[in-house]
C-alpha cells in the first residue's frame, strides 16, 4: 500500500488532480492528512471520520496481529497467535482498505487475496476452513498458484474469476480462463482497471 501511496502523492504533487472527483477513498485519506488538504465536502469528510476512528494507517494491520502475519504469510505468528485461547478461525475483517465484494474477509479469504500459502495450509490442516466462491476469486489477485489448485477443487471458475484476473494484470491467467474454461474476456473490466 504505501507504494501505491508514494506514486499517487507523487502523480497529485506533479499534475495536482481533483482528488475528490470520484469521491472518498483512502489513497485521498492519507493525501489529505499528509498535506493538510482542506476537505470542504462534508460526505467525504464524513467517510475520512470514520478512516480516523478506525485508525487506517498505510501499514494497513498492526504489527504482530493475525491480519498483518496473513499479509506477510508469517507462518510462525500466525501459528503463534491461533494457539491462543480464544482464537476463532472464523473471524472475519471488514477494511475500506481491501475490495468490498459485499462482505466480510474470513482469514481464509485474506490468505488467497494475499497468497499466504503457509497461512492457508495452517488453516485447511487444522481447522479445515471453508473455501467460498470469494477463495477462488481472491486467490487470482493473490497469485499464489498453490491456493489457486486448491480452490479449483472446490470451484469452476466463472465471471467473477476472469475479473478478478483482468484486475490482477496477469496475462498469464486470463489466458488460461480463457483456454481452459472458455471464459469470455470481459473487455468492460479490462477498461474499468486499465488492463489495456
Amino acid at each position: 500500500m504505501r507504494s501505491y501511496y508514494t506514486l499517487y502523492k507523487m502523480i497529485y504533487e506533479e499534475f495536482h488532480p481533483d482528488i475528490f472527483k470520484e469521491g472518498p477513498n483512502p489513497l485521498n485519506y492519507f493525501l489529505c492528512k499528509e498535506l493538510n488538504i482542506p476537505v470542504l465536502d462534508l460526505k467525504i469528510k464524513g467517510k475520512f471520520d470514520k478512516y480516523e476512528s478506525k485508525n487506517y494507517s498505510l501499514e494497513i494491520h498492526e504489527p504482530k496481529s493475525i491480519f498483518r502475519a496473513i499479509m506477510e504469510n508469517d507462518k510462525e505468528t500466525f501459528i503463534g497467535l491461533a494457539s491462543n485461547d480464544g482464537f476463532d478461525p472464523k473471524m472475519t475483517i471488514k477494511s475500506d482498505l481491501y475490495p468490498d465484494e459485499g462482505g466480510n474477509f474470513s482469514l481464509i479469504d485474506l490468505c488467497c487475496y494475499h497468497g499466504a500459502v503457509d497461512c492457508f495450509k495452517f488453516l485447511r490442516t487444522e481447522f479445515n476452513s471453508f473455501i467460498g466462491p470469494e477463495c477462488l476469486w481472491h486467490s487470482f489477485l493473490g497469485g499464489n498458484q498453490e491456493i489457486m489448485h486448491e480452490c479449483l477443487k472446490e470451484y469452476d471458475p466463472d465471471y467473477e474469476s476472469m475479473k478478478h484476473s483482468i484486475i490482477s494484470h496477469n496475462i498469464d491467467f486470463i489466458t488460461y480462463l480463457a483456454n481452459e474454461y472458455d471464459l469470455e474476456i470481459q473487455l468492460f473490466y479490462c477498461g474499468i482497471y486499465n488492463n489495456l
